[in-house]
């Protein structure tokens, strides 16, 4: 019995790229773009302008003169930035292979989502030196900023909360507080007991109470487990 191949955002741009480059969109606009710009003119086809770009045997001044023509290209043709963006793919995967409290088709979107806002705005007159540096340094800061910001609303919500107050109200957040609570295994020291404990009171609603009953333990014991192990959570999500 054969397995599924997951699909993933990063094989649709893979495929979508490759679809484009069959019609010879690429090629018709490679055309335009070395009458516009004389750095460009050097290359025969959208290949070989893509193994130049990511050859690192090639000096990077010169990458980064080839960048920023298509950059400034890219202020008014959409195609020349989606091939800046695909040129960034392999470093793109990297990033989408860091350990996150997301899902991997959500954090693949955010991932893709900052790259092609980093280089959409990319200010081409202010940085003209070590373009492929500066896009993947100023991603990897957007998204370091976006979990910064994810793991202190979460450090928040894992405060202390009434009885009746659930993490999860609705299925996505259900999705995303499992996340949570899988990180909080492998990263944060969280025993699965604790972790499951925390799932089935907090993102299931399974009153404590009842939780206590069935393990026959005192309500106030699981209570304090589960505030000491909250509190744990919070403490390494606020300083991660």
């Amino acid at each position: 019995m054969g397995t599924d191949t997951v699909i993933t955002l990063f094989d649709e741009l893979d495929q979508d790229w490759s679809r484009q480059m069959a019609r010879g969109e690429g090629a018709r606009a490679l055309t335009g773009w070395r009458q516009r710009e004389p750095r460009l003119g050097g290359f025969d086809s959208v290949q070989q302008l893509m193994r130049f770009l990511g050859d690192r045997r090639q000096d990077p001044e010169d990458q980064s003169d080839v960048l920023l023509s298509l950059l400034e290209i890219g202020r008014g043709d959409a195609l020349a930035l989606r091939l800046v963006l695909q040129r960034f793919v392999p470093a793109l995967k990297r990033i989408a292979s860091w350990d996150v409290p997301f899902t991997q088709p959500d954090w693949n979107a955010r991932v893709v989502s900052a790259a092609y806002d980093v280089i959409a705005s990319y200010p081409v007159e202010d940085r003209p030196r070590a373009v492929s540096v500066n896009i993947v340094w100023d991603i990897r800061k957007r998204l370091f900023s976006e979990l910064d910001s994810h793991r202190c609303t979460q450090a928040e919500l894992l405060g202390d909360l009434p009885e009746n107050v659930f993490v999860a109200p609705d299925p996505s957040q259900a999705v995303e507080a499992a996340a949570m609570l899988r990180w909080a295994v492998r990263r944060a020291r969280v025993a699965p007991k604790d972790a499951f404990l925390i799932a089935v009171t907090r993102v299931a609603g399974v009153p404590l109470t009842e939780v206590a009953a069935k393990e026959g333990v005192p309500c106030t014991r699981l209570r304090q487990q589960r505030l000491r192990v909250e509190r744990q959570m919070r403490r390494v999500l606020s300083a991660a």
